[in-house]
C-alpha cells in the first residue's frame, strides 16, 4: 500500500507552479518598497500643505529634502540589490529623460546660464525624480488607492482657507479694481497665490470623484460628497478665471465619460448646487468671468498683460525656434521686448517653447500624449478585468491629465511639480493594469 501511495496520481501533469512563483516574488517586491512608497506618500504631503511655514520649528529639518531623499535612496538600494523586481520601459520615462537633456544641453546658449543651471537642477529634476519614483513605487492597487485618498484628503485644508479667506473679506463685497484685493493662497510653494491653488485643488478633484464612484460604504461616499463640493467652492473663492474653466471641463469631462445613474446623479448634484449657490455669487466673481472672452474690461489689466505676453513669446519662439533662451529664461527674454514688466508667460506651452525652442516644446507634447495614453490604457484594461477601483482611480488620472492640459494655457509653471506629479500617477496607474493583464494571462494558461 505504501508504495501504491507513493505512485499515486503519476499519470497526472505535475501543475505548473510558474505562476505561484512569479506572485510569491510580488509579495517580496511589495514588502521591499514598502519604506519608498511611504517615504513618498510623506513627501507629498509636506510638498502640498508645507507644515513647515504654520510651525517655524519644523523649518530646519528640512522635511521634504529628507523625505524625497529616503524614498529615492531606499529605492535605488533595493534596486541595486535586486529585490525591487523587473521594471517595465515606458516610453514617458525616456522622453522625460529626452527632455531634461535637452534642457541641459541648451544651457550653454542660455540668456542667464547660471540661472538655467538653477532652474533645471534645483526644481526641474525634482519634479522629474517623483514623476519617476511614482512610476516605480506605486506598484499595486491599494497603494494607489492610498494616493488616491491621500490627494482627496488633502485639499481639505487649502479649501477651507480659500473659503474662509474669502469670508473674511466681506462675502459679496469682494471688489477686483485691483489684484490684491483677491483672496491670498496657502502658505505653501505650490498653493501660494489664488491661481495655484485653484489649480491644486482642481488637479485633486478627479480623484475624490474616482473614490466615489468606486466606493460602496453610505458613510465614506457622504464623506467624499462634501469634499468635492467643498472644493468647487474653494475655486470659486479664489476668483480664478483658469481655475474656473479647469473646473468646468472637469466636469464636462465626467458628464461625458459617465453613464446610466451616475450622470443622472452628477446632472442632478449641478443643477442643485446651481439652484442654491448661483444666486449667492458675488455679481463681481461674474464680471470677471465675462474679461476671459472681453480682455478689455479687466479693470486690473490682467488679462490684457497676459495677452501681450503671448503675443510677444510668439515673436521670440520665431525670432529663435531651436535652442530658445535657456530653461526658466522667459522672463527675462520677454523683459527684452517690454522693459521693466518682469512677466512670466502665463501658458506652459509657450514657456517651453520660449525656454527650449520647438524641440522642446515638442517633447514635452510627446510626453503628454504618453502618459494620457498611459492613463487611457489603464482604464481600458481595468475595465475589462472588471477591477472597478483601478478603472475609477485611472479615469480620475485621465481626467487630472486632461484638466492639466486646458490649464496649462494660463500658468507659468512648466518645471514644477503639478504635471509630473500627476503624470506619475498615470504611467504607475498603467503599469499596474498591465500586470493585471499578464496575471490573467497567465492564470489562464495555467488553467489550460
Amino acid at each position: 500500500m505504501s508504495g501504491s501511495t507513493t505512485t499515486a496520481g503519476w499519470w497526472r501533469a505535475k501543475p505548473d507552479t510558474r505562476f505561484q512563483a512569479n506572485s510569491l516574488s510580488a509579495t517580496s517586491r511589495e514588502r521591499t518598497l514598502r519604506f519608498p512608497f511611504w517615504a513618498l506618500i510623506a513627501f507629498t504631503l509636506i510638498m502640498i500643505m508645507a507644515p513647515q511655514n504654520y510651525f517655524p520649528l519644523l523649518k530646519p529639518l528640512h522635511l521634504a529634502l529628507v523625505s524625497g531623499a529616503l524614498a529615492s535612496g531606499s529605492y535605488l538600494l533595493s534596486r541595486f540589490a535586486g529585490t525591487a523586481g523587473d521594471v517595465r520601459r515606458s516610453p514617458a520615462m525616456t522622453l522625460a529623460v529626452l527632455l531634461f537633456l535637452w534642457a541641459v544641453a541648451t544651457i550653454p546658449f542660455s540668456i542667464w546660464p547660471g540661472g538655467s543651471f538653477e532652474k533645471i537642477f534645483n526644481v526641474f529634476i525634482k519634479a522629474l525624480i517623483i514623476f519617476w519614483l511614482l512610476g516605480r513605487v506605486v506598484n499595486t492597487v491599494p497603494r494607489l488607492r492610498t494616493v488616491a485618498w491621500i490627494l482627496s484628503l488633502i485639499p481639505i485644508p487649502l479649501s477651507l482657507t480659500a473659503v474662509s479667506a474669502f469670508l473674511q473679506a466681506g462675502f459679496g463685497n469682494i471688489d477686483l479694481t485691483h489684484g490684491w484685493e483677491r483672496i491670498t493662497g496657502y502658505r505653501a510653494g505650490l498653493t501660494g497665490n489664488p491661481n495655484d491653488l485653484a489649480l491644486m485643488i482642481n488637479l485633486t478633484l478627479p480623484f475624490t470623484i474616482g473614490l466615489l464612484l468606486s466606493t460602496r460604504k453610505a458613510l465614506l461616499r457622504t464623506g467624499l460628497v462634501g469634499v468635492a463640493l467643498l472644493d468647487v467652492i474653494a475655486v470659486i473663492a479664489t476668483y480664478s478665471r483658469g481655475g474656473f474653466i479647469t473646473l468646468v471641463v472637469i466636469i464636462g469631462t465626467y458628464l461625458v465619460c459617465l453613464k446610466g445613474r451616475a450622470r443622472m446623479a452628477l446632472v442632478a448634484v449641478i443643477l442643485g448646487l446651481g439652484l442654491i449657490a448661483v444666486p449667492m455669487i458675488p455679481s463681481g466673481y461674474w464680471s470677471r468671468l465675462g474679461t476671459i472672452t472681453n480682455i478689455q474690461t479687466d479693470r486690473t489689466d490682467s488679462a490684457q498683460e497676459r495677452w501681450t505676453g503671448m503675443v510677444d513669446a510668439t515673436r521670440l519662439i520665431a525670432a529663435n525656434p531651436v535652442i530658445g533662451a535657456g530653461a526658466g529664461m522667459d522672463l527675462l527674454a520677454l523683459n527684452t521686448l517690454r522693459a521693466g514688466t518682469w512677466k512670466h508667460v502665463h501658458n506652459i506651452y509657450l514657456e517651453y517653447a520660449v525656454d527650449l525652442g520647438i524641440p522642446g516644446l515638442l517633447l514635452f507634447l510627446l510626453l503628454y500624449y504618453q502618459v494620457m495614453k498611459a492613463a487611457g490604457a489603464a482604464r481600458r484594461i481595468s475595465r475589462g478585468t472588471n477591477d472597478e477601483m483601478l478603472y475609477r482611480i485611472s479615469e480620475g488620472a485621465w481626467v487630472a491629465l486632461i484638466a492639466f492640459g486646458v490649464s496649462a494655457f494660463f500658468h507659468p509653471i512648466a518645471y514644477e511639480f503639478y504635471f509630473y506629479y500627476f503624470a506619475g500617477l498615470a504611467v504607475a496607474a498603467g503599469t499596474i493594469a498591465e500586470a493585471q493583464r499578464d496575471k490573467a494571462v497567465a492564470e489562464g494558461a495555467c488553467k489550460a
